[in-house]
């Protein structure tokens, strides 16, 4: 989107399967269904974009990867973005992607170096590598005058005295049951503190993290709210913010934490945020539930004043 109106590149969408996100994507451009691609004669439809003038291709995850092979043999000059660490490339068995990545493209984009050392050590590149971070994607966080407590009223939550956040789509790599223990960790007298997990939970976390909140009677304390793609209201709502991420490459919600003017607190050697975490709030060492709750109650104490 932003190619095209403010850089005036003409652009046209390969998607890899049909999806929610399709109307969106129509909505800027013109869309092709990758299945659609691979069924046309000869490859005819990426022969007809490359010799239109669509020579260069923005290849954007490793998860797309696998459409590289064929580009690469049109002839299409390729630039890949990396978001993906070794860890979610197998879990998500994206080996094939990472391959093409790694031996096909001209440019391979990773937003910190802590992203770029975790493939190089896996993948052998063949092009060049840069260091592009992406800056804060969503600008609506900055741009909402609203206070803490009207942010609190609209999202319901106006009897928590003390808010630590953490977004995302609750997976193990997000890691909701390492923000649970967390909350279990805190001094009995920490009561008005709230978890809150904005995104949902993955079934199977649902049933870890619901059946702790059932035993240990956390129904008050540890709240857990669907996807929003606007959550900013959540940022404004916050005391601070918390990543649990067991790997996370470089997370927009970091800097859209930030951008809230929210302390963080994070843990070493999972993300590439690693930096900005620990120059703006604490790192912890080791995901040790009871060192993070020890911090928290030192960072909030500490905003409190």
């Amino acid at each position: 989107q932003v190619l095209q109106s403010d850089y005036g590149v003409k652009v046209k969408f390969l998607i890899g399967k049909d999806g929610p996100l399709r109307k969106e994507y129509e909505d800027i451009a013109d869309v092709i269904l990758w299945d659609n691609v691979i069924a046309s004669k000869e490859n005819t439809i990426l022969k007809s974009l490359i010799s239109g003038g669509f020579s260069n291709a923005l290849v954007n995850s490793v998860a797309s990867g696998f459409m590289i092979p064929d580009l690469s043999n049109e002839g299409a000059r390729i630039t890949s973005l990396v978001h993906e660490l070794p860890e979610s490339i197998v879990n998500y068995s994206l080996e094939e992607g990472a391959e093409g990545v790694a031996g096909l493209s001209h440019d391979v984009i990773f937003p910190a170096p802590f992203v770029m050392e975790k493939f190089i050590a896996q993948y052998a590149l063949t092009g060049e590598a840069q260091i592009l971070p992406q800056g804060l994607y969503k600008q609506k966080v900055l741009d909402l005058k609203v206070t803490k407590k009207s942010a609190r009223k609209k999202l319901g939550v106006v009897d928590c005295e003390k808010i630590v956040l953490g977004v995302g789509y609750g997976d193990l790599r997000k890691g909701p049951d390492r923000f649970l223990a967390t909350l279990l960790s805190l001094p009995a007298t920490a009561t008005d503190i709230t978890f809150i997990w904005v995104g949902g939970l993955s079934p199977e976390m649902s049933i870890l993290v619901n059946s702790d909140i059932e035993k240990y009677g956390l129904q008050n304390r540890f709240r857990i709210f669907p996807f929003t793609d606007s959550p900013e209201l959540w940022f404004k709502a916050a005391d601070l913010f918390y990543l649990t991420s067991r790997e996370d490459p470089f997370p927009s919600v970091v800097l859209e934490a930030l951008a809230a003017g929210l302390p963080l607190l994070g843990i070493a050697n999972t993300t590439g945020s690693n930096k900005l975490i620990k120059k703006h709030g604490v790192l912890i060492d080791t995901p040790s539930a009871a060192i993070a709750a020890k911090k928290i109650t030192t960072l909030l104490r500490n905003n409190s004043k």
